[in-house]
């Protein structure tokens, strides 16, 4: 019986340098995403980017020395963020997948959901709430979706919270304003050292108000080079210059490493 609350999941442990329990990747795979994240010899997955960057997915994993995936988060269903998991779910063992719930036609998301079904993966979905604990340390907050629908399909993204320490990460998929203001309405205190910048960039997320309320140390954006929506949006560009975030992205600095001890990120 799985009780979202208090779920803890045991693995084995491993070696991390420089006195750095987490490790975070966010890995470059074009205009999609996908963010390893690495604990004590535990492997995590926040989306699996587009299939056209699913070889430098592979070619990290490989690098990383990634036996298995102990969960997939997939934060919603568009080919960007789904298109690279098959091949993943092919080569390595993968424990569980999680969901925000959101589903598509696409031929992209019923090959991935018919993966799963055939390698009899533990599919579980994930709502406003819910908690994932590694150990009292380390621990999955998911902020959103708190709704069955959404007229828009970013907006089912599984917006999910990562503490370690007294380090925080935002990770939010491609949700947008409505998600944003819904977060914020909550009035619960998210000040993190690190966001995850939602949908590429682009300018229909990352609001001044939003941006003010969880006020970011650094932020990540994983965008393809000379992609075709011209993410990240100059516009969220200048947010984060206006408020002194350091930013990185992937179509310019490639994969982005983060280390923490639980104090102190380094990248």
């Amino acid at each position: 019986m799985i009780i979202f609350s208090v779920l803890i999941l045991i693995f084995s442990g491993c070696f991390r340098p420089s006195n750095t329990a987490l490790k975070i990747s966010c890995i470059n795979v074009g205009e999609g995403d996908s963010i390893l994240i690495q604990y004590k010899g535990n492997n995590f997955l926040i989306d699996g980017g587009p299939l056209d960057g699913s070889d430098n997915l592979l070619k990290y994993l490989k690098h990383e020395k990634i036996r298995n995936i102990d969960c997939i988060f997939i934060t919603h269903p568009h080919e960007d963020h789904i298109g690279g998991i098959p091949k993943i779910l092919s080569k390595y063992k993968v424990s569980n997948v999680y969901s925000s719930g959101g589903t598509s036609t696409t031929p992209a998301f019923i090959k991935l959901t018919n993966l799963i079904k055939q390698k009899e993966i533990k599919s579980i979905v994930l709502k406003k709430g819910d908690k994932i604990s590694i150990d009292k340390d380390f621990f999955f907050q998911i902020l959103s979706p708190e709704k069955l629908n959404y007229d828009n399909i970013n907006n089912y993204s599984l917006v999910i919270k990562l503490t370690y320490g007294n380090n925080s990460f935002l990770f939010m998929g491609d949700a947008e304003k409505e998600i944003e203001d819904s977060i914020i309405s909550t009035k619960i205190s998210l000040n993190c050292d690190v966001i995850k910048i939602a949908h590429h960039g682009s300018s229909t997320s990352s609001s001044e108000e939003f941006l003010d309320y969880i006020s970011p140390k650094i932020a990540l954006i994983s965008c393809g080079l000379n992609n075709y929506f011209n993410h990240p949006s100059k516009i969220t560009i200048n947010k984060l210059k206006n408020r002194n975030i350091l930013f990185f992205r992937t179509d310019i600095d490639g994969t982005i490493e983060l280390y923490s001890d639980g104090n102190k990120i380094k990248h």
